[in-house]
């Protein structure tokens, strides 16, 4: 895991001038790497920390941040849920308040 985390950590760190070029192919890696997870590392859960930015930044790579979103969910269960749980009341208010109509029905279902 620690090559791939290592290239999710660079391609979504906006900080980074790359990332308008890699940030799609990196979500996807993130979401692959997700779905053959059994179990979230430390540096893999510390990943999570980039969603709020990466939605910030790009509305259209809100499908792939949510599918992330359920993936942590659905393999961190509690303990992810107990250390993300203020981001994540921020960041769904945060879409359900102010993405257009599109935003809401993806934060819903």
């Amino acid at each position: 895991h620690e090559l791939v985390i290592r290239m999710i950590v660079y391609t979504t760190n906006l900080q980074n001038q790359d990332a308008v070029f890699l940030l799609e192919a990196g979500l996807e890696l993130w979401q692959a790497t997700l779905q053959y997870t059994v179990s979230l590392s430390d540096p893999l859960l510390d990943c999570f920390e980039s969603i709020p930015a990466v939605v910030d930044y790009d509305t259209e790579v809100l499908p792939q941040a949510l599918s992330i979103l359920d993936s942590y969910i659905l393999v961190g269960k509690s303990a992810f849920l107990q250390r993300y749980v203020q981001q994540l009341n921020h960041l769904l208010g945060k879409l359900l308040t102010e993405t257009r109509d599109t935003g809401q029905v993806l934060c819903t279902n």
